[in-house]
């Protein structure tokens, strides 16, 4: 088990949103480390349950669970990603169900859903809670 407190985020491979989301968990969970599991449109690849999504879920999981000590998982979604490009409302759709089917893993403590948006510059984009579970 390493040192510190860890999170595990489940999050979209766009470097945009990597910092925001880290810093979230920091301020909102007092975590120490994150380990970060990235695909594009994450959200919406944990949704609709793709191949690529169940290696996320049945190996790095674990691995951050059984390995980091995690107990918190936090699921992203963003505006404007390349790897989902939908609406802000449908994104929010698929992060309240990638947060179910991390949920339903068992292995977390708390499970929550976050969305990252705002405007043109991502300097600006803010972190808003969607979901907790």
């Amino acid at each position: 088990m390493s040192e510190g407190n860890f999170c595990t985020i489940f999050n979209c491979m766009d470097g945009r949103v990597q910092e925001k989301a880290f810093l979230w968990a920091k301020d909102n969970f007092n975590i120490d480390f994150a380990d970060t599991l990235t695909l594009p449109g994450m959200d919406k690849q944990l949704a609709e349950n793709t191949p690529e999504s169940d290696y996320v879920t049945e190996t790095m999981a674990k691995i951050s669970t059984e390995g980091h000590g995690s107990r918190i998982a936090i699921v992203v979604g963003h505006t404007s990603c390349a790897g989902n490009p939908v609406t802000d409302t449908e994104h929010e759709k698929d992060i309240q169900k990638a947060t179910d089917r991390i949920a339903s893993l068992n292995i977390f403590d708390v499970v929550v859903g976050v969305f990252i948006s705002g405007d043109e510059d991502p300097k600006n984009w803010e972190v808003r809670e969607v979901c907790r579970k």
